[in-house]
């Protein structure tokens, strides 16, 4: 979807096999930017919510410098937060924006559709049905062809502006500090999720063996 959409700004010819061949060839370090990236997004999130939406919008070119700048890893993260930065007010406003309208569209179309289904006598999974592909093959692109429009103008904006060398070895401490988080309370969360209820259960079972045996 997202060489479509660059294909199509650039008044280019788009080659469905070689979109697909491009798709499949990078789909694992796809993969691997987005865990990534959801895994910064969540450590954020870890500190009071808050760090987590400012660390979202650092972080909203993420996919744009991967797929059209070979940026990889990390450096598909710092790329983006370069870009954003001196502009995450606008940013923000504009993603809280086209937030807001995608809500409104799909709530609207949930209760004209749900309308309908009610009068015809459909079935549920039928509603659910329409409305998931009004998500998909409306909502999903018409957000990701808006960012890749912020994208483009961010981009061209900062073309001839150099990284600041003292911005991105902060960004990057940022990023791996907040890596670290995410990756602490995960495993504190498998460990209270496996080891913690045996632990209650095994105290439980020896209080009620204590009891028994002084009665």
């Amino acid at each position: 979807a997202v060489s479509t959409i660059d294909a199509v700004s650039h008044g280019h010819v788009l080659d469905a096999n070689a979109a697909y061949a491009k798709a499949f060839r990078l789909g694992l370090s796809y993969l691997f930017i987005i865990l990534l990236n959801a895994i910064v997004v969540l450590g954020g999130s870890i500190l009071f919510v808050i760090p987590g939406i400012i660390a979202s919008i650092y972080l909203s070119f993420v996919i744009f410098t991967f797929l059209f700048e070979g940026k990889h890893g990390l450096s598909a993260l710092l790329q983006s937060a370069w870009y954003v930065r001196g502009v995450w007010v606008a940013i923000f406003l504009r993603k809280l924006s086209i937030a807001v309208i995608t809500i409104a569209a799909i709530g609207i179309f949930s209760l004209l559709v749900g309308g309908l289904s009610l009068f015809a006598g459909f079935d549920r999974a039928v509603f659910s049905f329409l409305v998931d592909l009004f998500v998909f093959m409306l909502i999903v692109p018409f957000t990701l062809c808006y960012s890749y429009v912020i994208y483009r103008d961010v981009k061209a904006a900062k073309a001839h502006i150099p990284h600041d060398p003292a911005f991105m070895k902060e960004a990057e401490k940022t990023l791996v500090i907040l890596v670290l988080i995410a990756a602490i309370a995960g495993l504190a969360a498998v460990f209270f999720w496996n080891f913690a209820p045996r632990h209650f259960q095994n105290s439980s079972a020896q209080h009620r063996a204590a009891i028994h045996y002084t009665s």
